[in-house]
């Protein structure tokens, strides 16, 4: 049943989304719906009312009248449920529906004659971009398919896993540890290829100042920079610094995905991966990676 059928319209300034924002609205309004507040409680029922006729009331508040079932309250131990909407109509007990006395605030939005006009024209726009953009995707994943056979082809010694829903590969040497890895990713919204290679901050501090600067100017011979986990170069005071705090260092090669415009899918796979067996072996060969013996 329904309570307080004549309407106050008291205005609010948030919206009003769980049980704790109808506890505040009912402290706001009590007074004008007829109630005093005799005991505010966290356990159920919630509170113990007062009306105008000095009758006390058993009261629990819900955001929705139906939860009071879902939370398994006993009906015989309440009198009342404060809710925001009442979505129980067969209520055996009172149900006080704090909506309809309240005005929540309106978001202040509105819309030139232009923008609708324009709407159906912007929904098809974007239904042409998604399926292009779509289209692009299958296409980058055939290429991580492809490299993932190129790799384990050319280098037995390696095992593949693609993750990222196609779009990125990762892959290590049999004898490297779980920690230890190499991936390639196509970062379609950074518009780049990331080739990195995930370096062990404790076993680069084993190196001197000296070994550490030779490691960087070897790689960037190669053509790899090392950087942080924003793949952002780091300077020789920078890397040291990292080291000494563990944060994650990764050398790494970025392409631009305009690079890759007009090749086959057969040069990007050759290009693509002949780079991550360089650093496989590049970061092998340097000892920057541990293998299963030494763990």
């Amino acid at each position: 049943m329904r309570i307080g059928e004549e309407k106050k319209h008291i205005k609010i300034h948030f919206e009003v989304s769980d049980e704790i924002n109808v506890r505040e609205v009912f402290a706001m309004i009590h007074e004008d719906l007829g109630y005093r507040i005799i005991e505010s409680r966290s356990e159920f029922p919630d509170y113990i009312l007062e009306d105008k006729s000095g009758r006390r009331i058993r009261a629990e508040v819900e955001f929705k009248a139906s939860r009071f079932k879902e939370h398994k309250h006993s009906i015989e131990e309440c009198d009342m449920i404060i809710c925001w909407y009442n979505d129980w109509p067969d209520c055996p007990i009172e149900v006080l529906e704090l909506c309809r006395f309240v005005e929540e605030p309106y978001s202040d939005v509105s819309f030139s004659e232009e923008e609708l006009n324009e709407l159906p024209n912007t929904i098809k726009k974007i239904e042409e971009l998604s399926k292009k953009r779509d289209d692009i995707f299958d296409r980058l994943r055939w290429i991580i398919y492809d490299l993932d056979e190129f790799i384990r082809r050319h280098d037995h010694q390696t095992i593949t896993d693609q993750w990222g829903y196609g779009m990125g590969l990762s892959c290590k040497r049999i004898h490297w540890t779980d920690y230890s890895s190499i991936s390639v990713y196509f970062d379609s919204r950074g518009g780049v290829i990331k080739v990195k290679g995930r370096l062990e901050p404790d076993i680069l501090s084993s190196y001197s100042r000296e070994e550490l600067q030779q490691i960087v100017d070897e790689a960037k011979n190669e053509g790899f920079l090392v950087g942080n986990i924003e793949l952002k170069p780091l300077g020789i005071n920078e890397l040291i610094v990292h080291v000494e705090e563990e944060k994650p260092i990764f050398i790494f090669r970025l392409h631009n995905l305009i690079e890759i415009a007009g090749r086959s899918s057969e040069e990007i796979v050759k290009m693509l991966g002949s780079e991550i067996l360089k650093l496989i072996d590049f970061m092998e060969s340097k000892r920057l990676i541990k293998v299963v013996s030494e763990e």
